[in-house]
């Protein structure tokens, strides 16, 4: 998944998952650190840490 930083207007690489999901939604924790994403096809819901937040 990539995460476009709007400050830089770079496309960064945000999280790797597995080739067969198929994250069709995202949403970000109320204090940023976290994003989560589902995968409609095999039921998951993935999470990681936002790496902008975790360096402030």
């Amino acid at each position: 998944m990539n995460l476009f930083d709007t400050d830089s207007r770079k496309d960064e690489i945000l999280a790797y998952y597995d080739q067969e999901a198929s994250v069709t939604g995202v949403a970000f924790s109320p204090d940023g650190r976290l994003i989560a994403g589902n995968d409609t096809k095999h039921h998951k819901v993935y999470l990681w840490k936002n790496p902008k937040e975790s360096v402030r």
